[in-house]
């Protein structure tokens, strides 16, 4: 059973619908094999009954030709419709549309009427022919004429008592199928609403915690692989992904800004011993003698000046590392963003295949419901006809009474019809019912996905401009060293020209010019660098307030 639960939700939706399509089918099937049967049994028992108004007008007519007043020929061709009847019913006739005796019972009372049948006949065939002793005859039809009515009426009974039985087990067999329908159908929305809209709601809310910045949320259970498991499992290493670069990011950006402020201190320390350099180079050229003193004290200097800078180097190299870092970071944390947003548009494609299946399932039903009015159509159209007859036959008096019973009995049979197809449109409304329901869920859960999606391109976008502050401020970073070389490389050449003006003193003067343009220079860079390092502190304030919507 868990295997199959882990199938994919397209297998599992295509499973559901094909068991009800077929169950629908097997349904429809049995349904319209009962329809042509009730045809087939309605036109047994109207022959059945003509032929108990065969026997009144057989009667009628030989009384009327024995006093010479009717025709014969008339009473002949009555004869030979009855005896074509009979033989039709017990041994079936394409003609008048009568299959062969479905019944043992029933073909043993055909029996019996065709005995009594015979000698009635021939006794029709005396008078009709105006041989032998007609008034005998005509005698032994009065004596027999309702034993031979009554035999036809067990007959008749025995047809209507099979055919009602047929009504009962389609009723048994429709009520079965449908109840096994509502049962799929219930079953079919709990599993939905368990396996695909109940975790749904969950990763909606979850999605909308992550857009909102609340990493804090428990994680979510994975219990089959279909989809939404893959789904579930690719969120769960989203969040935890998010959660690591946050606090990768509110780390770094601490240690960035930490390192500014160390920078800030180290450039003012440099810009102090420029300026006393500068002071130096000034004293220098006053004279020889103060230019010995004035180098060790600027050879000093520039040592300390030297060791600060290459302090401020290192710091701007940890800076610059622990960008690349969260930067990376970043970038893992929108590749996974993007899987999610692939996944969420998968469960949208198949949750509006569902629909449309379902939509499909509602046709079928108003194609059901189309057939029982055709149905009930003829139910009402028998009925009306059952109502004419009866009307005839209190025309024709005494003549007409089993004609009216057989009218009677006609109209019975199509109320039974009549009724059975209104528990037939209850129960195809009720699947119709289901159907819709089954929709209105499938189309809720498509709403959640639509949502859910949303928020997650929300948590994007947030990404992408943490990916550019991110990215502005490696480049800043970059610039920040490529400055510091170019000041340690500066400083090892004035070290070297306070070296030259200590050992040549003729060089002098030389050498504090040359010394006094690197300080020019110097300065020039602590400006760049002071001006970066400003930039750098703003960014790592922007990054810090952006984190902190997060909630890790």
């Amino acid at each position: 059973m868990k295997k199959i639960l882990s199938l994919g939700i397209g297998v599992k939706l295509a499973t559901f619908f094909g068991i009800l399509v077929v169950v629908s089918s097997v349904s429809f099937f049995f349904t319209n094999m009962f329809l042509t049967e009730q045809e087939t049994d309605a036109t047994i028992i109207n022959v059945a009954g003509k032929q108990r108004m065969l026997i009144q007008k057989m009667s009628k007519e030989a009384l009327i030709v024995s006093d010479g007043n009717g025709s014969a020929d008339d009473l002949v061709e009555t004869i030979n419709m009855f005896d074509e009847a009979i033989e039709g019913l017990m041994g079936g006739s394409k003609s008048l549309g009568l299959p062969k005796m479905p019944s043992e019972e029933v073909a043993n009372q055909l029996q019996s009427v065709e005995l009594l049948w015979q000698p009635f006949k021939e006794n029709l065939q005396m008078i009709a022919n105006d041989n032998g002793n007609v008034d005998q005859a005509v005698a032994y039809i009065l004596d027999n004429n309702m034993n031979l009515v009554s035999e036809m009426n067990r007959a008749v009974s025995m047809y209507e008592t099979f055919a009602n039985k047929k009504v009962g087990n389609l009723k048994l067999q429709l009520l079965i199928s449908n109840i096994i329908i509502i049962a799929i159908s219930v079953m079919g929305l709990f599993l939905f609403n368990y396996l695909i809209t109940k975790p749904l709601k969950h990763m909606v809310y979850v999605a909308g915690k992550i857009s909102a910045g609340d990493l804090q949320g428990n994680e979510l259970q994975v219990k089959y692989n279909d989809e939404i498991g893959k789904l579930i499992q690719a969120m769960q290493a989203m969040q935890k992904n998010l959660k690591t670069v946050i606090t990768n990011v509110g780390e770094a950006a601490k240690k960035v800004s930490s390192n500014s402020d160390s920078l800030t201190e180290s450039m003012n320390e440099i810009k102090v011993g420029s300026e006393q350099i500068s002071t130096s180079m000034q004293e220098l050229s006053s004279g020889t003698d103060a230019q010995a003193n004035s180098a060790m004290e600027l050879t000093e200097t520039i040592d300390s000046y030297t060791t600060k800078v290459q302090s401020a180097n290192d710091s701007g190299q940890a800076v610059l590392r622990l960008s690349a870092e969260v930067q990376s970071k970043t970038a893992e944390g929108r590749r996974l963003m993007n899987s999610s947003i692939n996944q969420m548009e998968t469960i949208d494609s198949i949750v509006q295949d569902a629909v449309q299946k379902v939509k499909g399932l509602d046709e079928q039903s108003k194609q059901i419901t189309k057939l029982i009015n055709v149905i009930k159509g003829i139910a009402d159209q028998t009925n009306l006809l059952s109502l004419n007859a009866a009307i005839e036959a209190a025309r024709a008096g005494e003549h007409g009474k089993g004609f009216a019973v057989v009218a009677n009995e006609v109209r019975v049979l199509a109320e039974q019809v009549a009724s059975s197809v209104e528990e037939i449109t209850g129960i195809v409304t009720g699947i119709q019912q289901e159907s819709n329901n089954v929709a209105v869920t499938l189309e809720t859960g498509y709403q959640q996905v639509n949502e859910g999606t949303k928020q997650i391109n929300t948590t994007g976008q947030t990404f992408e401009e943490i990916g550019e502050s991110m990215s502005n401020m490696v480049n800043r970073i970059e610039n920040i060293s490529a400055d510091l070389q170019d000041i340690s490389k500066n400083g090892n050449g004035m070290r070297k020209s306070v070296e030259d003006i200590s050992s040549v003193a003729e060089e002098s003067a030389a050498g504090v010019e040359e010394t006094a343009a690197s300080a020019q220079q110097t300065a020039s860079s602590m400006e760049e660098i002071a001006a970066s390092s400003k930039e750098l502190s703003q960014l790592a304030e922007q990054l810090t307030q952006q984190i902190r919507q997060f909630k890790v």
